[in-house]
């Protein structure tokens, strides 16, 4: 049992300084010369693919790496482009939409002052409309005062329009005073014109 476990360690010793003496300083040495060489400015695995690609054994799996490598730069290539076109495509979609904008902001301003001018326009018809209706009730006023012999031949002789405003100022007792001094037909057709007013 003695001697088994003599040649176990052995054994283990044997392994062990490999481990100890030459495995891990190896793998210490290539990190700390990769670490100089990049801070130097070498690209390291591109010099590795460089000699490796001489070396008969290597150089199979390298240039299959290597064509890979073309295949997938090709297709970023031709996917960067298409990316590209998108990207144009969409641009110049923003841009005819910031055109249509512009064009509806100023269709949207044009309507706007189209609006305040015939908002003003309304107001001032108001105020004329106002004023006409002022005039009116003096001039009906003035028609009252007078006899009816004498108002009848008047508006007889005024625009139908004008008649029928100031008639319709006129209180019904005068109004049917002076259709009693009027033509007849006037006087009806008159009459018909007040009816369908109100």
């Amino acid at each position: 049992m003695a001697g088994k476990e003599v040649q176990d360690r052995k054994k283990t010793s044997k392994f062990q300084w490999f481990v100890f003496g030459i495995l891990i300083p190896l793998v210490f040495a290539i990190t700390v010369a990769l670490i100089v060489m990049t801070i130097g400015g070498v690209n390291v695995f591109e010099k590795v693919q460089q000699y490796g690609s001489n070396i008969p054994g290597v150089s199979a799996i390298v240039s299959s790496e290597q064509d890979s490598g073309e295949e997938e730069s090709d297709s970023t290539r031709t996917s960067s482009a298409e990316l590209q076109a998108t990207i144009q495509d969409q641009n110049a979609q923003i841009t005819q939409l910031q055109d249509t904008i512009a064009s509806k902001d100023s269709t949207i301003e044009e309507l706007n002052n189209e609006i305040a001018t015939l908002t003003e326009q309304i107001n001032k018809e108001s105020k004329n409309n106002d004023n006409q209706k002022e005039v009116m009730k003096d001039v009906s006023s003035s028609f009252k005062d007078m006899d009816a012999d004498k108002a009848a031949p008047i508006i007889t002789e005024l625009d139908k329009s004008v008649a029928l405003s100031i008639l319709q100022e006129i209180p019904d007792k005068e109004r049917g005073k002076i259709f009693e001094e009027m033509d007849p037909k006037t006087a009806a057709s008159l009459t018909s014109a007040l009816v369908q007013r109100n």
